[in-house]
């Protein structure tokens, strides 16, 4: 039933609302109507959401966002055991293929979980991101992201690159053939689709730069590495933190601090609205002397800066969604606990390498835990077992070895 608000407000725009409506969704159906004449409708959140992944802490942040505004999570992932199998926030859980070896099947295996769980909104997380952008617009469900021709163009560095240099954006010079490569200048060498900063080379100004076969060469830019994290429908930015890395393991940041640069995150929501993204959207910047951010990376998919974003506004950029007072302020310093331990142990005989890993232990909040939620962290070395394994067998980084199954390789299958 309509209250006295609505039904006044109904009265004077002429055009009929739904029942139930609220009298602040009737002030700006009206409004809407009045000066275009087309009907609002207000933003329906999902009842169950599908998440493509449930072993990394980002997903977590996903789950315990919707799971907390009363929306059912299911995970699907080509683990048994996950992070998300054991957290409170995730009612249930699917095995699935790979989507490196078998992405024909594991889509086929998504549209069914999707189907028998009535999921109403896909949301692709990671590396599987390029697989799972295959069933926009062929599902039932809406998916989070864009199409595969879309979401290549982004996952691939050259395509990268000349897309955003077709919307007049600063970028470094890149090339993917040596004899586009000037003398005198150095340069980075990188396989054109990877992860976790695999295959990076570099080759000093006196040398001469040879990309491979699917290699690009970038012009090495000098300065302070950032990154840029986006929650974006269709075009516009909903969410976004920017960060630097204080600890790394390798090339993966497992300690980071929300910071401002308005160069990077300027440069972030232009190229977002040329290209009309919708989906989680991720950028490495290179800051030089002067303070412009040179682009040099573009990741389609979600990363670390989704943990210096509350719940509330996960919820609300995914969702478009009103957030209501934000339950709790967007946590500043983050840190991936367990990597940054095993920091200790690698830095035993640094001393001043061991006083910055206690320093961030000491200053900075796990990614994983959560008073509501604990069983995540606690019982993670457990319930990630494949991950420590395969990381100790192929002599993997942790970061790289928990996406190797699900990292884009072609369609094969």
């Amino acid at each position: 039933m309509q209250g006295p608000v609505v039904g006044k407000a109904a009265a004077r725009c002429r055009s009929p609302l739904p029942p139930g409506t609220k009298s602040r969704d009737a002030i700006a159906h009206c409004v809407l109507y009045a000066f275009t004449g087309t009907r609002w409708t207000p933003v329906t959140p999902p009842t169950t959401v599908l998440l493509t992944l449930g072993r990394l802490p980002v997903a977590l942040d996903i789950a315990r966002a919707f799971a907390e505004r009363g929306t059912r999570v299911v995970i699907a992932d080509p683990w048994r055991t996950h992070l998300g199998s054991v957290s409170n926030s995730v009612a249930k859980t699917w095995r699935t293929a790979s989507p490196s070896t078998s992405p024909t099947r594991y889509r086929a295996e998504l549209e069914a979980i999707a189907r028998v769980e009535k999921a109403e909104l896909i949301i692709p997380v990671s590396e599987e991101t390029v697989a799972v952008s295959k069933l926009v617009g062929r599902v039932g469900p809406g998916v989070f992201c864009g199409d595969f021709a879309h979401t290549l163009a982004l996952h691939d560095k050259l395509d990268f690159i000349r897309l955003a240099e077709s919307h007049g954006l600063r970028v470094p010079e890149t090339a993917a053939d040596a004899a586009d490569c000037r003398d005198g200048v150095a340069y980075t060498i990188k396989p054109r689709q990877s992860c976790g900063g695999a295959g990076v080379r570099f080759v000093d100004a006196d040398e001469k730069p040879e990309p491979g076969k699917d290699e690009i060469a970038q012009a090495t830019v000098t300065g302070r590495e950032i990154s840029v994290f986006c929650i974006a429908r269709d075009g516009d930015i909903a969410a976004m933190s920017a960060y630097a890395s204080e600890l790394r393991d390798g090339a993966v940041a497992i300690a980071f601090e929300a910071i401002e640069c308005a160069s990077a995150t300027d440069w972030a929501s232009q190229f977002v609205s040329a290209i009309g993204h919708t989906g989680f959207i991720a950028f490495d910047f290179i800051v030089d002397d002067e303070d412009v951010a040179w682009p040099i990376e573009c990741n389609p998919r979600v990363t670390s800066g989704i943990h210096l974003v509350s719940r509330d506004a996960i919820y609300a950029a995914i969702t478009g969604e009103e957030t209501s007072v934000p339950t709790e302020a967007a946590p500043t310093r983050r840190m991936e606990f367990y990597s940054c331990f095993s920091q200790l142990f690698k830095n035993i005989l640094k001393p001043a390498a061991l006083r910055k890993v206690f320093a961030v232990i000491r200053s900075h909040r796990d990614v994983t835990w959560a008073a509501d939620d604990k069983k995540p962290f606690l019982l993670m070395m457990i319930v990630n077992w494949r991950l420590l394994w395969t990381a100790l067998r192929d002599r993997q980084s942790y970061a790289r070895a928990s996406v190797a199954d699900l990292e884009y390789r072609g369609e094969r299958d």
